[in-house]
C-alpha cells in the first residue's frame, strides 16, 4: 500500500492563450491535442510509431501536412514532443518524462506503472503524480497547440472542421485505424427463424442477430466517422480470439457469451438473468449488489432503461469495449453514447477530463424519445452518468468517479 497522499504544495497557472490558426475553434483544437497526447503517453510511449502515426492533429500542427504522417513524419512529431516536455519547468518535466517513457530510470511498463513507480519514490499518492502529469500534459498541449514551440509549423493548414472535429474525436477514442470487429449478440439456435439457416432458399444473415439496430447503427456510424475502417461483423458463435483489430461487444449475457466472459472476469457488475420477456436488472457489486433496472408507467410503457459501457485497454494495446442494457433500449443507447457525431465526441471530451486515459466503467439511465421510441441521447457534461468507475493504480476498477445512484434502485418505488 502506498502512503497517502502528501502534495508537495507545487501549482501552475496556465493562461490559455492560443492562436488563431485557422483549425476551427480553439477549445476543439486544444482537445484534440490533449486527446492525442494522453494516447501517445500510454504503453511504450513516445517511441511507439504505430501509434504516433495516428495522431493526425499533431502531424497537421507539427509537419504542416495535411494528407497523414508520410516520410519524416514520425520522427517529427516525437521530437516536437520532447522540444515541448524539455522547455516545461524542473518539476512539471519530471512528470512528463515518466509519463512518456523518457526517463531512464522509470522505464518501461504501462503509465499506471511508471506513475505507481514515481509515487513510491516520491512518497506521495499516485493520484498526486497524476495530478501533476495532468498539468504537464497540459502544457505540452498549449505549447504545440499555440505554436509557441519553435518546432511547429507556421502557418498552420486551414481543416474543414466541419467535416473533421467530430470524426476525428471518435476515431481516436475508438482506435479505428486498426478496423473493428463487432460481436453482437445472437438468437438461440433453435429460436432462429427458418430463413436465418444458410441453407435456407431465402436466407437472411442479420435474422441471426439480437440487437440488430444497435447493429446497424454502430457500423453505419463507424463508416461515418473513418469512411476507410474495415468492420466485421460476427456473431459470438463465430467469434474466435481477439486480434489486432478494436473489439466491440454489443448485447448483455442473455445472448453474447462473450459479454459473459468479460463480464465474469470484471467481477464488477453482472445483469441477474430473468425468463425471456422481463427485465434483466443490473447488479453492481461494489455498491453493496444493489439493481439497477428499467422504469415503467402505470400502463407499463417503457420511460427509461439502464446502460452500460465499459472501455479496456489490454497489454498489447489493443482496445475492448462492451455496450449493453437490461433491455435492447438500454443496448442502443450506449451504442449511441461515444459515436453519435458531435454529441458524441462531446460525450468522449467529457469522459477525458473525468478518466484521462484509464480504461472505465459508466452507468447510464437512457429515456425513450420521439414516437420511434430511439433512445434520447443524453449530453453527460449536462446530465452525468449515474455511475464512473476506472481503473485505479493498482489495475482494479475501485476508484468510484461519479456515484449519482441514489434513490434509483430497481425496482423503482
Amino acid at each position: 500500500m502506498l502512503p497517502a497522499s502528501l502534495d508537495t504544495g507545487f501549482e501552475l497557472d496556465i493562461v490559455w492563450t492560443v492562436r488563431s490558426s485557422g483549425i476551427g475553434h480553439v477549445g476543439d483544437l486544444l482537445a484534440d491535442v490533449q486527446g492525442e497526447l494522453q494516447r501517445l503517453r500510454q504503453g511504450v510511449g513516445i517511441e511507439d510509431a504505430g501509434v504516433v502515426t495516428r495522431l493526425l492533429v499533431l502531424h497537421q500542427l507539427i509537419c504542416g501536412d495535411h494528407a497523414g504522417v508520410i516520410d519524416g513524419g514520425v520522427s517529427q512529431v516525437q521530437h516536437a514532443v520532447r522540444a515541448a516536455i524539455d522547455d516545461l519547468g524542473p518539476d512539471l518535466r519530471r512528470y512528463a518524462l515518466v509519463d512518456f517513457n523518457l526517463d531512464r530510470n522509470y522505464s518501461g511498463g504501462t503509465l499506471t506503472q511508471r506513475q505507481g513507480h514515481l509515487a513510491a519514490d516520491l512518497k506521495c499518492d499516485p493520484k498526486t503524480v497524476r495530478r501533476h502529469a495532468g498539468v504537464a500534459l497540459d502544457a505540452i498541449a498549449v505549447a504545440l497547440a499555440s505554436g509557441t514551440n519553435s518546432l511547429v509549423a507556421a502557418p498552420v493548414p486551414e481543416i474543414d472542421r466541419q467535416a473533421g472535429t467530430w470524426q476525428e474525436t471518435l476515431s481516436r477514442f475508438w482506435s479505428l485505424r486498426s478496423g473493428v470487429e463487432v460481436v453482437c449478440s445472437e438468437i438461440p439456435e433453435g429460436d432462429r427463424p427458418s430463413y436465418a439457416s444458410p441453407t435456407h432458399h431465402n436466407y437472411l444473415y442479420y435474422a441471426r442477430f439480437v440487437d440488430l439496430d444497435s447493429l446497424i447503427y454502430v457500423g453505419r456510424r463507424f463508416v461515418q466517422t473513418l469512411p476507410t475502417v474495415d468492420v466485421r461483423e460476427l456473431q459470438p458463435s463465430q467469434y474466435g480470439r481477439l486480434g489486432t483489430a478494436t473489439l466491440l461487444v454489443l448485447g448483455g449475457p442473455p445472448y453474447n457469451r462473450v459479454f459473459r466472459q468479460y463480464q465474469d472476469q470484471l467481477e464488477i457488475f453482472e445483469f441477474e438473468l430473468r425468463p425471456t420477456g422481463q427485465d434483466d436488472p443490473l447488479v453492481i457489486k461494489p455498491l453493496g449488489s444493489r439493481r439497477f433496472g428499467p422504469r415503467w408507467t402505470r400502463t407499463k410503457e417503457l420511460l427509461t432503461d439502464v446502460s452500460v459501457f465499459v472501455r479496456l485497454t489490454l497489454t498489447q494495446g489493443n482496445k475492448v469495449f462492451l455496450a449493453a442494457g437490461c433491455l435492447t433500449l438500454g443496448v442502443l443507447g450506449a451504442s449511441m453514447c461515444f459515436l453519435h457525431g458531435e454529441q458524441g465526441a462531446g460525450n468522449v471530451r467529457y469522459i477525458d477530463r473525468m478518466v484521462e486515459d484509464r480504461d472505465f466503467i459508466m452507468v447510464a439511465e437512457v429515456g425513450r424519445g420521439g414516437i420511434d421510441g430511439t433512445p434520447n441521447m443524453s449530453d453527460l457534461a449536462q446530465v452525468p452518468p449515474m455511475l464512473l468507475i476506472s481503473r485505479d493504480e493498482r489495475g482494479a476498477f475501485e476508484d468510484v468517479v461519479i456515484d449519482n445512484t441514489g434513490g434509483r434502485d430497481y425496482p423503482a418505488r
